[in-house]
């Protein structure tokens, strides 16, 4: 049986890190949220059909202010407000949109608390 709130909170995690690295500014390395692939493929065995959610999570080209790796003037990626979330490829863009609207999650969860008084 699938635990949507348990992969939900895993999803979270996740992509908290993936952010965080996404804004550190010059990326040496890419950060592959490999857990959330891992989420991606055993929803796909179990038989969700993620790639056809809908929902507030839309995936986006963002185009670069220069040239990426291998020449490329655009990036996948996914959008909901003022997050966003850089995909490796349309395809990967497409399934985490679906994993997003599919485990609802809000653009506020995606949000660290670092900086914020309590």
């Amino acid at each position: 049986m699938i635990d949507r709130e348990q992969i939900r909170a895993r999803v979270i995690l996740e992509l908290r890190e993936t952010l965080a690295h996404q804004q550190g500014g010059r990326l040496r390395y890419r950060h592959k949220p490999s857990g959330v692939h891992r989420i991606i493929a055993t929803l796909g065995e179990d038989g969700v059909e993620l790639a056809s959610m809908r929902g507030p999570w839309q995936v986006v080209t963002i185009p670069l202010r220069r040239r990426g790796r291998a020449s490329q003037s655009e990036i996948p990626g996914v959008e909901r407000g003022a997050t966003r979330v850089f995909a490796a490829s349309p395809e990967v863009a497409t399934e985490l949109a679906g994993l997003l609207n599919w485990c609802e999650v809000e653009e506020r969860d995606l949000q660290t608390t670092e900086g914020v008084e309590r």
